[in-house]
């Protein structure tokens, strides 16, 4: 059966929680009748993962309205990694999700523990409204705890954010670093593969999570980062007690730079870069740092 003719029949069963289809070469168009079946049927997805598929603004549209239905607070993951929608279709689906937040089942504020928007030609414009979404999120779920006379919860699931092999640039990286510094939505962050990162940008994400207590996984691979970088990233681990794992791409020249005393399980993960036309080694690390304890 043809993939587009596939979609004319497709059905969704009344207990489906995933919905994964990936690489089915879907267009905003085709999407479109994968939308009408599932407003049709009774399924209370959990898990929606459309990567690396065609869909555009456009179909981020047509996505809108399923995940405006009452059966669509359920979903907690939602990818659509690989999709070149661009920070306008970006700009669209924060509408969308801050309109779903209310009544969506995890009280993180936005209602979903996981987020993909790997690969999906995301600009600072992009991050400009998702900032706007993860601000006016952070400031609903305290008005209504406050309202409530309910205290925030602090072991809620926080979001899973992926924004790697996109556009960003230190402008969007400014604006994400400052809502870090105030506001704890995100556990883990994935910038890796943004190549107009500068060295800067590093220095400005680690400034931002030093006052945060909800970030404990930044992925940042294969971005420029110097010996400063790694002087920062010494200071900034001896301080913060809460990231339990950051992932970097460095020259092995600089492993020396990282300060054994303040990094207590450092772990290789990957020692060499086969792509580069120059025959220069290349490691990510992983550092997981382990929580002291604390006697009052």
């Amino acid at each position: 059966m043809c993939i587009r003719d596939s979609y004319d029949s497709f059905m969704v069963h009344d207990n489906l929680i995933e919905l994964n289809l990936s690489r089915m070469k879907i267009s905003s168009h085709l999407l479109q009748k994968v939308v009408d079946n599932l407003t049709k049927g009774k399924a209370k997805l959990e898990t929606l993962v459309l990567d690396y598929n065609m869909i555009d603004n456009e179909g981020i549209m047509a996505l809108g309205i399923y995940l405006a239905m009452e059966r669509a607070q359920k979903l907690n993951h939602f990818s659509i990694s690989g999709n070149p929608i661009g920070d306008v279709g970006v700009q669209n689906l924060c509408k969308i999700l801050q309109a779903r937040t209310k009544g969506a089942s995890l009280d993180n504020g936005i209602g979903l523990k996981y987020l993909g928007l790997s690969e999906t030609k995301l600009s600072d414009s992009g991050i400009f409204a998702l900032v706007n979404l993860f601000e006016r999120a952070a400031s609903s779920k305290t008005t209504n705890a406050q309202n409530s006379k309910a205290a925030v919860v602090e072991n809620e699931e926080k979001l899973t954010l992926d924004l790697s092999k996109n556009l960003l640039t230190e402008s969007g990286i400014n604006v994400l670093a400052g809502f870090l510094s105030h506001d704890e939505i995100i556990a883990s962050l994935n910038l890796s593969h943004n190549p107009s990162l500068d060295t800067k940008c590093f220095g400005l994400i680690l400034n931002g999570l030093l006052s945060n207590y909800s970030v404990t996984t930044l992925i940042y691979e294969d971005n420029i980062i110097d010996r400063e970088n790694l002087n920062h990233l010494n200071r900034f681990l001896s301080i913060n007690y809460v990231i339990t794992r950051i992932s970097i791409t460095i020259p092995h020249l600089m492993y020396s730079l990282l300060n054994s005393k303040t990094i207590p399980v450092l772990s290789l993960i990957h020692i060499s870069e086969p792509t580069r036309l120059l025959s220069i080694s290349y490691a990510v690390f992983c550092l997981k740092k382990k929580n002291p304890f604390f006697y009052f």
